[in-house]
């Protein structure tokens, strides 16, 4: 992984930039499975008998099940379609028209939102998942 520095108006940056492609599952196994899922309670409510077992969104509540589990989510986020993307990153951050009964569970723009965008990414056909910082470049 290179990393290159980056100067504009006085303001550094610094990115880092892949050279191969990121594999969806295994980026949802290091990076979202435990962080995001687990961590922020989805599969406790998002399961057969759960809370929001009425949801089309349905994990297997076994964090042992990480692959199972990765094919459950890819599976349900086709199936939304071309609006799928903004539709999960709203849920989570109840954002979306309609809300969502569990809250907000991952802020705007906070890590594990972007973890999530990155893996949608992912999903959506990108070989790499950005890691750089916009901060203050303008």
């Amino acid at each position: 992984m290179a990393s290159a520095p980056l100067v504009y108006s006085g303001a550094p940056a610094s990115f880092q930039f892949n050279t191969a492609p990121v594999d969806p599952l295994a980026y949802f196994q290091s990076n979202v499975f435990q962080n995001v899922i687990v961590n922020n309670a989805c599969m406790i409510c998002h399961n057969d008998s759960g809370q929001a077992s009425v949801s089309r969104l349905h994990f297997i509540n076994d964090a042992s099940k990480v692959q199972q589990n990765y094919y459950i989510f890819s599976s349900f986020y086709k199936s939304l379609g071309s609006g799928g993307y903004n539709y999960v990153l709203g849920k989570v951050s109840n954002t979306v028209t309609g809300g969502h009964t569990g809250g907000t569970l991952l802020p705007l723009g906070s890590s594990g939102y972007q973890t999530l965008a990155g893996f949608l990414d992912l999903l959506d056909g990108a070989t790499q998942v950005s890691t750089g910082s916009s901060a203050n470049l303008f």
